[in-house]
Formats: C-alpha cells, sequence, structure tokens
C-alpha cells in the first residue's frame, strides 16, 4: 500500500462528523474546515471519520448528552 500512488494523495486532515453537512434536498454531502488539506494516505481520513463515531457511541450525543 505504501508504494502505491492510488492510496495516496490529497486528503481533508481533520474529517470528522461535525466537519460534514449533509443536504438532505440534494442528497449530497458538503465538507468544511479544510484548513489541515495534506497530502496524506487516504485510510487516514476514513479511520478519522470512523473514530468519530466510536467516540459518539462511548460518550452519546453532544447536543442532548444521551446514548446513541
Amino acid at each position: 500500500m505504501i508504494n502505491d500512488p492510488n492510496h495516496f494523495g490529497v486528503i481533508h486532515g481533520d474529517l470528522n462528523l461535525s466537519n460534514i453537512h449533509y443536504v438532505d434536498d440534494g442528497d449530497y454531502l458538503s465538507v468544511y474546515d479544510t484548513d489541515q488539506v495534506q497530502r496524506g494516505f487516504y485510510l487516514f481520513d476514513m479511520a478519522q471519520a470512523i473514530y468519530t463515531l466510536v467516540m459518539l457511541e462511548d460518550g452519546g450525543m453532544p447536543i442532548s448528552g444521551t446514548p446513541v
């Protein structure tokens, strides 16, 4: 994977649920907070987004304080 250019490129660098907005009308995602855009492995962004879901499951919803 390290030597494969298909796994490396421009990534968001801070991809988590608080930086993603789902637009219901157009059925698409908008990504915000691009100040940490960098070159790196695509799996880094995937891992960070998944880790955010794990933290929400452990800590509950941040706004209501209820378990997910």
